[in-house]
């Protein structure tokens, strides 16, 4: 099969859920150091993480391509 560069976004997935997953919980539970900014910037990070892995990742498999690189 031939390499596919998206195949390696699923690790900034996982850092991104798991870091929105951590607040919400943190806040939920109501740890004195964790508010609604708090919230609001790892919601916002955890997206653009994301977002940003996926740009990143679909621009390599477009301009590197799966040519020449077997596994």
């Amino acid at each position: 099969g031939a390499f596919r560069w998206r195949y390696l976004n699923a690790p900034f997935y996982i850092l991104a859920i798991a870091a929105i997953v951590r607040a919400a919980g943190l806040y939920v539970l109501g740890y004195e150091h964790v508010d609604v900014s708090y919230l609001a910037l790892m919601l916002t990070a955890g997206t653009l993480l994301g977002l940003a892995s996926t740009l990143v990742f679909a621009i390599a498999e477009s301009r590197f391509g799966t040519e020449g690189m077997r596994t």
